[in-house]
């Protein structure tokens, strides 16, 4: 279909033309015009083409050369970082070891690659395995034996973390995100910092090699934002997973490329393999700011389940005040996610259940079963806390099924009804089953 715009502008040109450029003064604007928006249309189509995966998905199972587009060298070092060192170990290990050398000769080093823009990431799924594995072993669903050799040092790690082994029956992510806000989390961060690029390479985190790196070794000269802009343009397709700060970095580069480049620390050239729209920029800031997603970073390295888990750990160690004062400021940062308003509601609820109350009911949970039912044993828990066995039944049988197999962090009724705030994990049924416990007094 013929793009309207483009059949006006070449209709002004030919008309402008025949008259001699009389519409134009003889400054053939006319022409110029039409040249512009054939231009931008060029690079509308460009940026809707550009896929970093589709690119990956051509050329694996190749070693890296140095003919690969900068992006393609990003895709495979993450993909083969994340990719547990259990098959092909040695081709994998080869494999980074050439992405991350040619990406160095393009001014992009190994540690800002590897420590700043994909260590998060990598942390994240190293936790993730190791919860998934350690859960299963503890709930004795598979055999030591059956644990991934190269998780079993990190399944100890798990071990000595005294949140996780109070634990009864653990779930695979509730572990990986207690692991993350605890002892863990800190020792895979600094493994991170100062292990060498080939034992973090090798998931190797007893017996690694140190080394030192300054501040400035792991970012480009542009600092961190300009690092992860170079990295989320190049490595990820779809600009609402960017970090806002990428965002805006990306609007000054498309206004000023040469300025940009240069002041991110790389050059201009390999930032042109990719090219995006203002439009699509704008656009992914709006949707980033207006409508965020529940498990979006509200700050670097912190998403709203692992702040969710983190408050969570809080009030297991009965700091109900710290907890309610940090879920306070999420929720003021992020009004409009219903999960922090749940984490806030839920961290009032000993201290000052109205205020909690005033809080779940103005909730918008559309038909989210799970969150109605919790709503319900929330409420009924506030009244518990003042006291309220009548207005706490009634709460509760407003609410929709418990959901046997959901599990969520509840006050304990029994406790509360003795205005005693004891923290449990479990399932919204075995809940219940305790609410209906409670005698009237």
């Amino acid at each position: 279909m013929t793009d309207l715009a483009e059949a006006a502008f070449e209709r002004l040109a030919l008309d402008c033309e025949s008259e001699g450029h009389a519409l134009c003064s003889g400054t053939l604007e006319c022409q110029l015009l039409l040249q512009q928006h054939r231009a931008h249309l060029d690079r509308k189509a460009a940026a809707a083409q550009f896929d970093a995966g589709r690119e990956r998905a051509s050329i694996r199972g190749q070693q890296p050369a140095h003919t690969w587009s900068t992006s393609a060298l990003l895709r495979t070092a993450t993909e083969l970082l994340l990719r547990p060192p259990v098959n092909d170990v040695l081709w994998r290990s080869i494999a980074i070891t050439t992405a991350l050398a040619r990406l160095g000769e393009r001014g992009l080093s190994a540690d800002a690659v590897v420590r700043t823009c994909i260590g998060p990431i990598l942390i994240r799924r190293i936790l993730g395995d190791t919860g998934l594995f350690w859960s299963a072993h503890r709930n004795s669903d598979i055999p030591q034996d059956q644990i991934p050799e190269v998780l079993r040092p990190w399944c100890r790690i798990f071990d000595a973390e005294d949140s996780l082994t109070g634990l009864v029956q653990p779930l695979a992510t509730h572990a990986a995100y207690v692991a993350a806000m605890s002892s863990p989390g800190r020792l895979a961060n600094s493994w991170l910092q100062t292990a060498s690029v080939a034992h973090i390479a090798d998931w190797r985190i007893e017996n690694y090699l140190e080394v030192r790196r300054v501040p400035s070794d792991l970012v480009l000269s542009g600092g961190t934002d300009a690092t992860r802009w170079v990295y989320e343009r190049l490595a990820t397709t779809y600009l609402n997973e960017w970090h806002v700060e990428s965002l805006s970095w990306e609007l000054i580069f498309n206004r000023d490329a040469e300025g940009a480049a240069l002041a991110a620390g790389v050059s201009e050239s390999i930032l042109s393999e990719r090219v995006t729209t203002n439009d699509l920029v704008i656009d992914a800031l709006r949707q980033k700011l207006t409508a965020p997603q529940p498990f979006e970073e509200l700050e670097p390295g912190l998403d709203a389940n692992a702040a969710i888990t983190s408050l969570g750990l809080m009030l297991e160690k009965g700091l109900i005040d710290g907890a309610r004062s940090m879920a306070r400021r999420l929720h003021e940062a992020r009004p409009g996610d219903t999960f922090l308003a749940f984490a806030y509601a839920f961290c009032s609820i000993p201290t000052d259940p109205a205020g909690a109350r005033n809080v779940l009911v103005g909730l918008d949970l559309g038909i989210a079963l799970e969150m109605a039912a919790l709503r319900a044993i929330d409420l009924a828990t506030c009244a518990l806390f003042e006291q309220d066995l009548l207005s706490a039944r009634d709460a509760f049988g407003a609410g929709a099924n418990p959901l046997p197999e959901h599990t969520a962090w509840l006050w304990d009724p029994v406790e509360a009804s003795q205005g005693r705030a004891i923290l449990q994990y479990g399932t919204l049924d075995s809940w219940a089953k305790r609410f209906a416990e409670i005698e009237p007094s």
